[in-house]
């Protein structure tokens, strides 16, 4: 467990209704701005047979999203897979996103996977460090190429 602040609430988020789904891509696209989701991409990954996964947030006092975590099972690969983390600027700084990631990869463990994945963009060194400094090591590195029309 990772000390966090007081005020912040850790917890397993099933994003059921739409406006919980709202106010997950609005704090998703703030942060991620690069690779924004929509609420249609959004339902329809969590709304899939093939989902198997959950969704951890944080939380302020007044129960709004600072912060989240996918952890879901790649079953083709049989592996684990952490993706989408984020924090608020404002909330950044303070173990969120090191208990999001620690407790993603809690609950992909206790699921029975041995191996953990996450993607990162290889500028994002603040990132990368986080997640050295928790035992995730580079495996592979991906050279993405496009084109915008």
């Amino acid at each position: 467990d990772v000390p966090i602040p007081q005020e912040i609430t850790v917890r397993i988020w099933e994003m059921a209704s739409e406006e919980e789904r709202i106010s997950y891509v609005r704090a998703f696209n703030s942060c991620l701005f690069e690779n924004p989701k929509t609420l249609e991409g959004l339902s329809f990954i969590l709304d899939s047979p093939a989902w198997a996964g959950t969704t951890i947030g944080a939380f302020d006092p007044q129960g709004q999203l600072v912060g989240s975590v996918l952890a879901f099972l790649d079953e083709e690969e049989r592996r684990g897979v952490v993706d989408d983390v984020f924090v608020l600027p404002e909330w950044r700084r303070r173990g969120i996103a090191r208990r999001l990631v620690g407790e993603g990869t809690r609950y992909l463990h206790e699921q029975g996977i041995e191996e953990v994945r996450l993607d990162v963009v290889q500028t994002n060194e603040p990132a990368i460090s986080l997640y050295r400094s928790m035992g995730y090591e580079t495996i592979n590195e991906e050279v993405m190429l496009g084109l915008y029309l």
